[in-house]
């Protein structure tokens, strides 16, 4: 992660937008978005808005590792911690615009990743070869004339 000047302020090691567990999260997240939409009148401060579910499964599962990364923790002073899934978060919802940006980064450089890794297995199994409609190709039957015939038949006695 860096600042507009280029300079490298945190480091992310980040997993494929891809990566299955993060989709399975995204899935369930839909789902219980679905789900509870048509309960309004239910909804309590207690529920989750959709982006924080999407920063908790960014947190358990595109973000693998980080480092120089320097949070507030309980009000004391900036200081460098480690990836935790609870450190994730705090960055994430309680950064402000810098947790948006985080969000914003991490994801983008997910579907990068799962980018390369399309365009590589592409490569190492090359062009595909043009579609089809379903149907059998259309076979042209040649017919042999009688002299053919007679010396095929000959040849195979």
């Amino acid at each position: 992660y860096r600042d507009e000047d280029g300079n490298t302020l945190a480091r992310f090691k980040v997993r494929s937008f891809n990566y299955r567990p993060y989709q399975v999260a995204l899935d369930r997240i839909n789902r219980q978005v679905a789900k509870t939409d048509s309960n309004i009148k239910g909804a309590t401060q207690d529920d989750k808005l959709k982006y924080e579910l999407e920063f908790e499964a960014m947190a358990a599962h595109l973000i693998a590792d980080w480092e120089n990364v320097e949070l507030s923790l309980d009000g004391e002073d900036y200081k460098p911690v480690p990836y935790t899934y609870d450190n994730a978060i705090s960055l994430l919802l309680n950064g402000g615009d810098l947790g948006i940006e985080i969000f914003t980064f991490v994801l983008k450089s997910a579907r990068e990743i799962h980018f390369a890794e399309h365009m590589r297995k592409t490569e190492l199994l090359g062009k595909s070869e043009t579609s089809t409609d379903g149907k059998p190709p259309k076979v042209t039957k040649v017919q042999r004339t009688k002299k053919e015939k007679s010396s095929q038949d000959t040849q195979n006695k």
